[in-house]
């Protein structure tokens, strides 16, 4: 007999998605990704018993045999061909001939490449870094960016945001595309913790992330 999870379907409202996104790193959910920017649907093993309506604007939850959310929910993150040199695939697809071929596990943390504002960065930071410069990812969340930024030769990168499990998240990440820890400094916080200047710097971000006093 297979076994039945929950399915919940959350339909956010725009301007709490940050607190929304903060709330659920805090249950056991068993996977969640994000539909659309205001749809995002999660699986977990028991029914939930309440939902903080200020987070969303409707939700609803149903149960659904193990077999079909897990086969769904990996047919869900497919490659992303960012152009025909940048590809963000997870890591059971197979490698590609790419000249950047980015591995991303699709977890709690944003970017996966299928979202406009991650390919638009993708393709900002492929056009104008230059090898050996610093960079600054603000808000690093699946960590994406800056792992871009080490395959093209980055002296020196730093990440910050605010959820500490973004950060777990680039850790596993950076292992998936064969690269140690130690070659980027990783920063739980706002912008007070980031020292020294960078001469690229990028933010995917929502409004809610301080950006004051960055260090250009």
């Amino acid at each position: 007999m297979k076994k039945t999870w929950v399915k919940v379907t959350f339909i956010l409202r725009e301007d709490q998605k940050d607190a929304f996104w903060i709330w659920l790193s805090g249950l056991n959910s068993l996977g969640a990704w994000e539909v659309d920017p205001q749809t995002v649907i999660t699986y977990f093993s028991q029914p939930l018993p309440d939902i903080p309506l200020p987070f969303v604007e409707r939700w609803w939850q149903e149960e659904e045999e193990e077999g079909e959310w897990s086969q769904k929910w990996r047919k869900k993150f497919t490659p992303i061909w960012v152009d025909e040199n940048l590809v963000v695939r997870p890591p059971w697809k197979k490698q590609t001939k790419a000249l950047f071929d980015i591995v991303i596990y699709p977890a709690y943390a944003f970017g996966t490449g299928h979202h406009p504002t991650t390919c638009g960065c993708l393709r900002f930071i492929k056009k104008y870094f230059q090898r050996g410069q610093s960079f600054l990812d603000v808000g690093v969340g699946s960590g994406i960016l800056s792992i871009l930024a080490l395959k093209m030769g980055a002296k020196r990168v730093c990440g910050i945001d605010i959820d500490p499990l973004a950060i777990e998240e680039v850790r596993r990440n950076l292992v998936l595309n064969n690269l140690d820890d130690s070659c980027m400094e990783l920063l739980v916080g706002d912008m007070s913790r980031v020292q020294g200047k960078f001469d690229f710097i990028a933010a995917n971000i929502g409004p809610y992330f301080p950006l004051e006093h960055l260090p250009v």
